[in-house]
């Protein structure tokens, strides 16, 4: 099938799920950075001393969070362009 062949409610229905998925990456990427602001605030309270520790546990699932959002933001992007036309399908 080629790209002239959709119809407008094809080319619909590929935009609004290419949008779904940046919106759940710029979500993930949000609560990544949230969790690391959180890190750094609780590290630099200095009533919260005791612990330290948890701010390390807080960076690490802050980052991994960002890292794994942007895992799967392309896997699920590469699965759209596979989906729509075999691949490549850039407007």
């Amino acid at each position: 099938m080629k790209r002239e062949d959709l119809s407008l409610r094809d080319h619909l229905a590929i935009d609004r799920t290419r949008l779904a998925n940046q919106r759940t990456l710029l979500a993930m990427l949000r609560t990544a950075l949230y969790l690391i602001l959180m890190s750094l605030t609780i590290w630099s309270l200095n009533i919260l001393e005791d612990l330290r520790w948890l701010s390390g546990i807080v960076m690490l699932a802050g980052l991994m969070t960002g890292v794994v959002g942007l895992i799967l933001w392309n896997a699920q992007k590469k699965r759209i362009d596979k989906s729509y036309l075999g691949g490549d399908y850039n407007e």
